[in-house]
């Protein structure tokens, strides 16, 4: 298993863990809904999901029990209706158990060697979103909140935004919480190397989101990820992404950038979907020479 599994000894510390997940889970969502585009609950960018999914790995299958009531909030804050208020936080439970259970799978049979890493978290996310998205396109349909012709691109818009919020925060808890024997050391040389590339990335969202460079530069982060990931180790490689990727998000939902597409929906999700393949990329090139 490549992350450290914390058990809490007494009741009162488990509480005290439960309210800080929900705390954290019901904040991400209710900032996950303030990008909600079609309706007030469908949303291209969900972190939450990334939270709920970490903390299931860390802490085991009890936490979820946190997720419930933080994702209850979130929605009602928006006006969501009674029976959505059921089963949308059901889905965003379940969503984070059985991505938890697919990953831990892949991880303690070592299915795929050295990559099974790399599809425990293609694989476990892509399942436990489409769970999630499910639930929500069901109960947004059965109560009326949304048309049936926009079924499919609502659903579509859930399991993209859950997918990427986990796909983004998940290495770094990968990363943070690995087993002691596996963990990476950190150098001025790790950390002097990681700074110069960096300001690379910085250069690269300034140029082509506010001074209009040539857009096929966003590209070019991609290669620029993996060496930061080999040279100055997955922490900050994986910290950075997500840096990188509020900016790029903030500056598209802005009307910045390349991805600018007629709608802020679409837009959103061709941003995320640029920063899906960029995390892929980066994972597979990671995995082929660091074993976990």
């Amino acid at each position: 298993m490549p992350i450290q599994v914390f058990k809490t000894k007494t009741r009162s510390s488990q509480l005290l863990l439960a309210l800080l997940v929900a705390l954290c889970y019901f904040t991400l969502a209710t900032i996950g809904l303030q990008l909600a585009t079609l309706n007030n609950n469908a949303s291209p960018i969900w972190p939450a999901a990334g939270i709920a999914l970490g903390s299931v790995l860390l802490f085991g299958n009890w936490i979820t029990l946190a997720i419930y009531p933080g994702a209850f909030m979130a929605n009602f804050l928006v006006g969501t209706s009674a029976g959505g208020l059921i089963l949308m936080p059901l889905g965003n439970t379940l969503e984070a158990l059985v991505a938890a259970t697919i990953i831990r799978w892949f991880l303690k049979h070592d299915t795929f060697k050295s990559y099974s890493e790399f599809f425990s978290l293609l694989i476990g996310p892509a399942l436990g979103s489409t769970v999630a998205a499910s639930f929500g396109t069901l109960s947004l349909s059965l109560f009326g909140n949304i048309p049936p012709e926009t079924v499919l691109t609502a659903w579509y818009t859930w399991w993209s935004g859950d997918m990427v919020g986990i796909m983004i925060i998940m290495p770094l808890f990968l990363s943070l919480f690995r087993e002691k024997s596996q963990r990476e050391h950190v150098s001025w040389q790790k950390i002097l190397i990681g700074i110069f590339f960096a300001s690379l990335i910085v250069m690269n969202v300034y140029g082509v989101f506010l001074k209009e460079w040539n857009e096929a530069l966003v590209w070019s982060m991609g290669p620029i990820f993996i060496i930061i990931g080999m040279f100055s180790g997955r922490v900050f490689a994986n910290l950075l992404l997500i840096i990188t990727a509020v900016f790029i998000i903030a500056l598209t939902y802005m009307g910045y950038g390349p991805f600018e597409q007629g709608n802020l929906n679409r837009n959103l999700l061709y941003a995320e979907a640029y920063r899906d393949w960029e995390t892929d990329r980066k994972s597979t090139r990671l995995n082929s020479s660091h074993r976990l």
